[in-house]
């Protein structure tokens, strides 16, 4: 499931949509391998606060009925969006892993060429 640029507007802070951009033609292009293991960490820690957001708002949730504290209704529109953003990030990530893969092979075969001309 793709999610359009004009959603992830929608869903994300400027931080996240920065990490968005960076994994997209021109941004990934000018990258080298550090900044886009760097970059594929900080998905991997979005990935991971954002899989199982609901489930934590739910239990709170639930905590706060059990002390008939008054709470407000979590919306079904929220628990999509938490699903589009763990959606949405694990594309970015992809884009990262992608993109080191190829730079990886280029920078061996450039090390085993230059050893061939030794």
């Amino acid at each position: 499931m793709k999610i359009t640029q004009k959603e992830a507007k929608m869903l994300c802070n400027s931080v996240e949509l920065r990490l968005i951009s960076d994994s997209l033609s021109p941004g990934i292009d000018s990258l080298n391998v550090k900044k886009i293991k760097t970059r594929m960490g900080n998905c991997a820690k979005a990935i991971k606060y954002w899989n199982n957001r609901y489930q934590v708002l739910e239990k709170s949730h639930a905590k706060l009925k059990k002390a008939k504290i008054e709470i407000p209704i979590l919306p079904a529109l929220k628990k999509e969006n938490f699903k589009k953003k763990n959606i949405l990030f694990q594309e970015t990530y992809d884009r990262f892993k992608k993109q080191l893969t190829k730079l990886e092979k280029q920078q061996s075969v450039v090390k085993t060429s230059s050893k061939k001309r030794k």
